[in-house]
């Protein structure tokens, strides 16, 4: 199966092959938690659930409410034709991907947090 993996260390996005979610864990560095964004293709972004505790690169994906941390993998629709996660590759390509993270520093961070303080966390 494909995916297409944001590495917020490397500030890169690629396609990536993976057999199962314990390949994704392993890509992301610890537990599958679906980010707070719906993608127009139907595709899910998974972040490691640990990834603030853990630390890593920052980056802003397309209408997600907030900046994400660590790793990111977007699969295939979690449900589609009576079939479960993974079982599909990604409609979405690495350019478009590419087009909608902007890979942040923590300043960047910092400052959407003290611009952003009167909005409810979501995680």
């Amino acid at each position: 199966m494909k995916a297409i993996f944001i590495d917020s260390l490397a500030k890169t996005v690629s396609d990536v092959s993976f057999g199962g979610s314990g390949d994704l864990r392993k890509l992301i560095g610890g537990r599958l938690e679906a980010a707070p964004v719906k993608l127009p293709t139907g595709d899910v972004l998974y972040v490691n659930e640990d990834g603030m505790r853990l630390g890593g690169g920052f980056y802003k994906f397309d209408g997600c409410p907030q900046p994400l941390v660590g790793q990111g993998v977007v699969v295939g629709p979690e449900w589609e034709h009576g079939t479960a996660f993974g079982n599909h590759d990604p409609k979405s390509t690495v350019r478009s991907v590419q087009a909608a993270v902007r890979f942040l520093n923590r300043e960047n961070v910092d400052a959407w947090g003290k611009a952003n303080t009167s909005e409810p966390a979501v995680t």
